[in-house]
């Protein structure tokens, strides 16, 4: 009596691949099946899905699960990886805030605190390299997070403002909108 043969599909995913610690054309019932992952620069693993020719779910133990009596589709799902940022500041000042991770491609916001603006940004990943620049003075400055841990430098400046004052009619004082504020 000869074993049916069975085997196994992958769905794709953009960000990543699923395959075959021993790649083989087809299988038999109660095989022992062993998968590896192959994530993108960046991303990870989220989750890992194992379904039999009538959609049922196949058991999967760490990274293997036993052939059923079917055809099968394995499915992997990879996520953006979350990387650690690290923010210096050039002279003494301690002006600004910046979230302390993020994930892949998300858009991070460094943000001054009060009183203050950011002067300049230079943002630059683990392996020394190149990120983001920006000297435009702002409030805020923004930049895409690589798939690595990140530095980011900047320089914080005190606002300055200016203040009319109108001697007419009993004289009042009234403070006008820094410049910096106002981009």
């Amino acid at each position: 009596l000869v074993p049916i043969s069975y085997t196994i599909s992958f769905a794709p995913d953009a960000h990543g691949s699923v395959g075959l610690y021993q790649p083989q054309d087809s299988f038999h019932y109660g095989d022992r099946v062993i998968l590896t992952f192959a994530p993108e620069k960046g991303y990870e693993l989220s989750t890992v899905k194992v379904t039999d020719f009538a959609g049922n779910d196949v058991p999967l133990n760490n990274n293997y699960f036993s052939m059923p009596d079917s055809n099968v589709i394995v499915s992997g799902t990879f996520v953006p990886s979350e990387f650690e940022i690290t923010l210096r500041y050039k002279g003494t000042g301690h002006y600004a805030s910046v979230p302390s991770t993020a994930r892949t491609g998300e858009t991070v916001t460094i943000t001054s605190n009060p009183g203050y603006h950011l002067s300049d940004m230079m943002v630059t990943g683990e392996d020394a390299t190149f990120i983001a620049h920006s000297s435009t003075p702002s409030k805020t400055l923004t930049f895409t997070m690589p798939p690595q841990n990140v530095t980011v430098l900047v320089n914080c400046s005190i606002n300055f403002y200016y203040v009319y004052a109108d001697v007419s009619d009993g004289g009042h004082i009234t403070r006008l909108e820094d410049v910096i504020n106002q981009r």
